[in-house]
């Protein structure tokens, strides 16, 4: 019977580890610098260092540290909003207690920089801080165009925040 579980495990484990890390959206492969980065909100590095993603909105090149500020474990609920008429589609994520101390650092030590929201291996937003956030709360906005990566987002984030409770 081991030989058999052996083989099975051989066999079917990398596709259940690839098909989980797909599926959850909990992890973004950077194929530059080989790096899994968590889904979350990263400090974007001003002196070149970290990983390399394009900001699709400025076209303007982005270093990520590979340290999670805040991750998606911080994640207590999220509400997702498409506007139409002005063209965009938005996610807006609310912390627990430690994400928005983690938050309230981050932006703190970020104004007048940028910090990123990775998802799925993409840079999905960028924005410049300019002032502390304290309320506990994020935005990322998308294009109107994104729709299947909204709909990913949507499915991989309210996942997150079910676990999240079942653990907390």
């Amino acid at each position: 019977m081991p030989a058999v579980v052996s083989q099975v495990t051989k066999k079917y484990l990398p596709v259940l580890m690839l098909a989980f890390m797909l599926l959850s959206g909990s992890q973004a492969y950077s194929q530059d610098r080989g790096h899994y980065l968590e889904t979350g909100w990263y400090p974007v590095k001003t002196d070149g260092t970290g990983t390399a993603y394009t900001d699709t909105r400025s076209g303007q090149m982005c270093y990520v540290g590979v340290e999670v500020a805040v991750s998606a474990d911080r994640f207590r609920a999220a509400r997702f909003t498409v506007n139409r008429n002005l063209g965009y589609r938005t996610i807006s994520i609310y912390f627990d207690e430690a994400g928005t101390r983690e938050w309230e650092t981050i932006t703190g030590d970020n104004i007048g920089e940028r910090v990123a929201f990775i998802f799925g291996n993409r840079l999905i937003s960028a924005p410049q801080v300019n002032m502390p956030i304290t309320n506990g709360s994020s935005s990322v906005v998308m294009d109107i165009s994104e729709r299947q990566l909204f709909r990913d987002m949507k499915k991989a984030i309210k996942r997150q925040i079910k676990i999240n409770k079942a653990v907390n």
